[in-house]
C-alpha cells in the first residue's frame, strides 16, 4: 500500500487529491498537511513512498524546500503539484530531484497518470519539461 503525503493549503485540492488517489491507485495510506510546519512534521513522524507538494506551500520557500523534504526523506518521491504551469522553468535545478511536475490546470487523465507512474517509481513531467531533462541528460 502506498503511503502518501498531500501538501496543498486548500482544502478542496486535498480532497480532490484524495479522490484522485483512490480512483488511480486503490488503497492508500493518505496523511494531509496544509502548510510548510506540518509537511516536516509529517516527515519527521512517518515514512511516506510520495509527496504530493504545492511548491508555493506558506510557510516554505520553492527553492529551498525541495531539499529540506529529501534531507528527511532522502527515498521520498515528489511530484510538485502547481497552480503555475510553468513555474518549473524558474525551478531548473530542483527538476532532477522531483519524480513530477504538473500544473493543478492539468486534465484529470493527466494527473491520475502522473500519480500512476509515480507510484511505481517511474517519473511524470509536462512536454516541455521533458525536453529540457533530455538536452540536460545528453550534456546540453
Amino acid at each position: 500500500m502506498n503511503r502518501i503525503l498531500i501538501a496543498d493549503h486548500y482544502q478542496v485540492i486535498r480532497l480532490g487529491l484524495v479522490t484522485l488517489i483512490g480512483q488511480s491507485l486503490g488503497e492508500a495510506h493518505i496523511e494531509i498537511a496544509k502548510d510548510a510546519d506540518e509537511v516536516k512534521m509529517q516527515l519527521t513522524n512517518n515514512v511516506f513512498d510520495m509527496l504530493v507538494l504545492e511548491i508555493d506551500i506558506p510557510g516554505s520557500n520553492y527553492a529551498t524546500i525541495i531539499d529540506e523534504i529529501l534531507t528527511h526523506q532522502k527515498d521520498i518521491r515528489i511530484l510538485v503539484f502547481t497552480r503555475d504551469e510553468n513555474k518549473w522553468v524558474r525551478m531548473l535545478h530542483l527538476i532532477p530531484k522531483l519524480y513530477g511536475y504538473l500544473s493543478k490546470s492539468a486534465p484529470m487523465h493527466k494527473i491520475s497518470a502522473a500519480l500512476a507512474t509515480i507510484a511505481i517509481g517511474g517519473k511524470y513531467y509536462p512536454e516541455m519539461c521533458q525536453k529540457y531533462l533530455i538536452h540536460l541528460n545528453s550534456g546540453g
